[in-house]
């Protein structure tokens, strides 16, 4: 009796890890647009904005609306946290029309790095 359990255990254990698989190829494939309305990515939204306290990791703002920027999309559907990193909605558009100076992606790389501190301080400067 006790290896029979022991046998479905494994089966099933082997069954949802072929699920989470499916789950991250079928996110990694998506159309974008439904990438974002996914439970997956609401759930991993709001767990960086809670780690980077509502406010926009390169200039302190918190009182407008709150975008979560991919630093990468090799993961999409799988995610790290650090791949992740909220922005203000000025910031986000600085970011991808880029800036003369490059200072938001100093910025940037500096709050994945060492939090969000050390980007405000570079902020001020």
């Amino acid at each position: 009796m006790y290896g029979v359990k022991k046998k479905k255990r494994k089966r099933d254990s082997r069954a949802m890890a072929l699920n989470r698989w499916h789950r991250e190829e079928a996110r990694a494939h998506m159309p974008y647009s439904e990438f974002l309305k996914t439970k997956y990515w609401l759930k991993l939204r709001k767990r960086v904005l809670v780690r980077d306290g509502y406010r926009c990791t390169l200039c302190d703002v918190g009182d407008e609306v709150l975008h979560v920027h991919h630093k990468t999309y090799e993961r999409r559907g799988r995610e790290r946290l650090d791949d992740l990193v909220t922005l203000c909605g000025d910031c986000h558009k600085k970011h991808h029309d880029g800036d003369e100076d490059g200072i938001v992606d100093k910025m940037d790389i500096l709050a994945l790095r060492n939090g969000p501190t050390e980007a405000r301080k570079l902020a001020t400067i």
